[in-house]
């Protein structure tokens, strides 16, 4: 998935980068903690995403309706599980800054 991959890649430069700036001397604890808080929202996305994506409905016959309910709850999970990630990242980029300055 193309939204998993930008949120690991982009995870993992602000982690190298993190990881630099306190090789350099600067104090960047809160904003390795907000970074591990967005890893495990991003690692949350990951389970949702594979969740949406290994569901196989239980069909007995070709003639059986499916319910989409279970499909599309598992989809919304994927998709909010995405955006707190996201935000969570945004504020590991926002904490980042501060601890720069």
């Amino acid at each position: 998935m193309t939204a998993e991959n930008d949120l690991k890649t982009d995870e993992s430069d602000l982690a190298d980068f993190i990881s630099d700036s306190s090789a350099n001397g600067n104090d960047m604890t809160a904003a390795q903690n907000t970074l591990d808080q967005a890893d495990a929202y991003i690692d949350s996305s990951s389970r949702a995403i594979d969740t949406f994506i290994n569901y196989e409905p239980v069909v007995a016959s070709s003639t059986d309706l499916i319910d989409l309910q279970i499909p599309q709850s598992y989809l919304d999970a994927a998709v909010t599980a995405i955006q707190n990630a996201r935000d969570s990242l945004k504020s590991a980029i926002s904490s980042t800054k501060s601890s720069l300055q």
